[in-house]
C-alpha cells in the first residue's frame, strides 16, 4: 500500500443479539498515512496521530461525512481485503479510479526508512 491508494477493509460487526455470529463488511477508503506517518485527524479523540507499526490511516473522499480512521482510528493492516483500481457497477459509472491525495490530508511527519 501506498499514500492514496484506495483499499478495501474487512470491518467486522458484532451482534449482540445474534450468538456465535460475527459478518463481515468491505469498505473502500484512500490511504491516508502509513505506519511511522504523522497525521493531523478530523474529529478524531486525539489532534494528532503517530500511526503504529502494523497500521495504516484511511480516509473516505467526503471529509467530515465518511466512516473512517476519524471515527474508528488506525486500521490493521491484516484487515486489508484489496486494492481498489476500478469502479465497475453501476455500468454508468465505470471508470478507472485515480490515486490522489489532497494536499490538506498530506501526512504531517513521515518516519525515515
Amino acid at each position: 500500500m501506498e499514500h492514496h491508494d484506495l483499499c478495501c477493509i474487512k470491518e467486522n460487526m458484532d451482534f449482540p443479539n445474534d450468538f456465535n455470529s460475527v459478518y463481515f463488511f468491505k469498505i473502500i477508503k484512500r490511504v491516508i498515512a502509513l505506519e511511522g506517518d504523522i497525521i493531523k485527524t478530523i474529529g478524531y479523540k486525539k489532534k494528532y496521530v503517530k500511526v503504529p507499526h502494523g497500521h495504516i490511516w484511511v480516509e473516505g473522499d467526503h471529509h467530515g461525512h465518511s466512516f473512517d480512521s476519524n471515527a474508528f482510528g488506525p486500521v490493521s493492516l491484516g484487515l486489508l481485503h484489496a486494492r481498489a483500481t476500478h469502479i465497475l457497477w453501476p455500468p454508468q459509472r465505470w471508470q478507472k479510479l485515480q490515486p490522489m491525495l489532497p494536499p490538506e490530508r498530506k501526512p504531517l511527519q513521515r518516519e525515515q526508512e
